[in-house]
């Protein structure tokens, strides 16, 4: 298993936040918010990749050929906060202030961006 990153740092592929629960989408989707997310996958490499950005088809089928995959894994990796850095904090870790405040400017500035993603996946209002 691969180390997980201090909070903040970039991300490192390690999974472990989606180890401890489903992300805000994988919530929605699965209808669960403890525990790992059905839709992490473990790769060769032991790096751990989120199934709705890689096989968007897998769980939401009818919604992927509506709006297409190339889109739906646009969309998922845009909720899903991908390439933001590492944004589990646990208990042992020091939070990285200016990466939250960072965190939070960028969900306000994104939110129009986010309820169109949130649509594709239909879990949004249009």
């Amino acid at each position: 298993m691969i180390e997980k990153p201090p909070y903040g740092q970039p991300c490192n592929k390690c999974g472990q936040c989606c180890e401890d629960m489903p992300c805000p989408l994988g919530s929605l989707i699965f209808q669960q918010s403890e525990g790992a997310c059905p839709a992490l996958q473990t790769n060769k490499d032991g790096t751990r990749t989120c199934g709705l950005v890689s096989e968007p088809e897998q769980y939401a089928p009818f919604r992927t050929f509506i709006v297409g995959k190339e889109q739906m894994q646009k969309s998922a990796s845009f909720l899903i906060g991908a390439d933001s850095g590492c944004d589990a904090l646990r208990a042992d870790e020091v939070m990285d202030s200016a990466f939250r405040y960072q965190l939070h400017q960028n969900a306000q500035k994104r939110k129009q961006h986010a309820l169109a993603a949130a649509v594709d996946w239909g879990v949004g209002k249009k």
